[in-house]
């Protein structure tokens, strides 16, 4: 999931319009994917510290920083990571600098501290090697954890999923959040109102005269704090959404640090499912629920 400050978006009026990928921007994003996919799968087995360092200079290097940074983000989610050291870190450092310890007040006028000798000690009580005893001693800190294991997607997949993400990441930020939608089969309803039953989203439904249905759903800002899980589950939802033959929404969010109450408006294709539009274009959803979703106001 992408964080706000890595949605390539701006504000016009009481908009807020996500820069949207043309054909040029989505080829040379496949690009850049590919090449921050084939870094992340040569440092599997590496540090994560190494790994930071060479996506951080691909992004430095970017065009589009923010559009870096937001694939490397998503790569980032799709890795794990683990501790290199069979034995616990704490447990190392405390065994390591307790015979250091003894060692030191043992030293005679004129001898020399002999770290080595120290770690020699300790890899053989826990059945480990010197290099594996030094490189263990912080191997809980975040840069020293390691890479185990890339979960594999294509350059395009990933493009895909971070224009998906970043209307996403909007709607984490969402006070209330209006949904008009139409589907050629019942059954294309019943998937859409049990994802919403399963994130436990606070909505009401309402069928619509002329088919379809209206649905009002609260946003995490609703509440008296903002809640990071329930914000998830709004923006797991849009999938779902976005799944229906037609579909609108207009979200009232609260952006930037000032929290600025402003409009995002997204609506399908020509009808169709696969790509959210957003800004000035998406007039059918502003003209079918913009009255209601409330006005933003305020400056940047």
């Amino acid at each position: 999931m992408l964080t706000a400050d890595l949605v390539r978006a701006r504000r016009r009026g009481d908009r807020l319009l996500i820069q949207a990928l043309d054909a040029g921007d989505r080829e040379a994003a496949r690009e850049l994917a590919a090449a921050l996919l084939a870094i992340a799968e040569a440092h599997v087995g590496r540090r994560r510290g190494e790994l930071d360092e060479v996506m951080d200079a691909v992004i430095a290097g970017a065009r589009d920083r923010k559009l870096a940074a937001g694939l490397a983000k998503l790569i980032w989610d799709r890795t794990e990571l683990a501790e290199g050291s069979s034995v616990e870190p704490e447990r190392l450092r405390h065994a390591v600098f307790t015979r250091a310890r003894a060692a030191w007040a043992a030293l005679a006028d004129g001898d020399r501290f002999d770290r080595a000798a120290v770690l020699a000690e300790v890899a053989a009580a826990h059945d480990l090697s010197a290099d594996a005893v030094d490189a263990g001693l912080y191997a809980d800190l975040r840069e020293a954890h390691v890479v185990t294991r890339l979960a594999p997607i294509a350059p395009a997949a990933l493009v895909e999923r971070y224009e998906l993400a970043q209307p996403q990441a909007v709607l984490l930020r969402a006070a209330r959040v209006v949904v008009e939608v139409a589907a050629a089969h019942p059954g294309a309803y019943r998937a859409l109102f049990r994802t919403l039953k399963f994130h436990r989203l606070l909505c009401t439904i309402v069928a619509r005269p002329a088919g379809g249905y209206r649905i009002e759903i609260d946003g995490p800002f609703s509440m008296f704090e903002s809640s990071t899980r329930y914000g998830l589950a709004l923006a797991m939802a849009l999938p779902a959404i976005r799944a229906l033959d037609r579909w609108s929404l207009v979200a009232d969010v609260r952006w930037g640090t000032a929290r600025t109450p402003l409009r995002l408006v997204l609506e399908s294709e020509d009808g169709g499912p696969k790509r959210a539009r957003a800004g000035a274009g998406a007039r059918a959803a502003a003209g079918a629920a913009g009255d209601d979703a409330g006005d933003g106001g305020g400056d940047d």
